[in-house]
């Protein structure tokens, strides 16, 4: 079975940082059939895929506040990793790591690199704060 993704730009929604994104997996087998798997209204900033290809993690705004989730393929399992996320994220082997905004730290100098397991455990911090343009 062919699994394709398609990704649907569809406004830029609060400022250039966020593309409200619908993201669909589309299964192949005569005809394509679009399903939707993620329901955020706010927006999705990114997202990657697991390495096995079952899950994906993403961050999305939520109530004014970047948050890291993950989330089974068919959309069930949706799990909250941590809040204060954004940019680019990777997922190798059994960890993802991305960015993270320390709230106790001035700003610009309160970037944090991070990483954490993809069932919310074991999250620390790899280096940081540090400042980021």
């Amino acid at each position: 079975m062919k699994n394709l993704v398609s990704i649907l730009f569809l406004s830029l929604l609060f400022s250039q940082t966020f593309l409200s994104q619908q993201l669909n997996y589309e299964q192949s087998m005569g005809e394509q059939i679009p399903i939707q798997i993620t329901y955020e209204t706010e927006g999705v900033q990114d997202f990657v895929w697991s390495p096995d290809g079952s899950q994906f993690a993403y961050i999305a705004l939520h109530n004014d506040t970047t948050r890291l989730y993950r989330i089974d393929l068919d959309g069930s399992n949706k799990t909250e990793l941590c809040s204060n996320a954004f940019g680019q994220i990777d997922w190798k082997d059994t960890v993802i790591v991305f960015r993270a905004i320390d709230p106790g730290a001035p700003s610009p100098n309160n970037i944090l690199l991070k990483k954490i397991n993809p069932d919310g455990s074991a999250m620390s911090t790899i280096i940081g704060p540090y400042w980021y343009a």
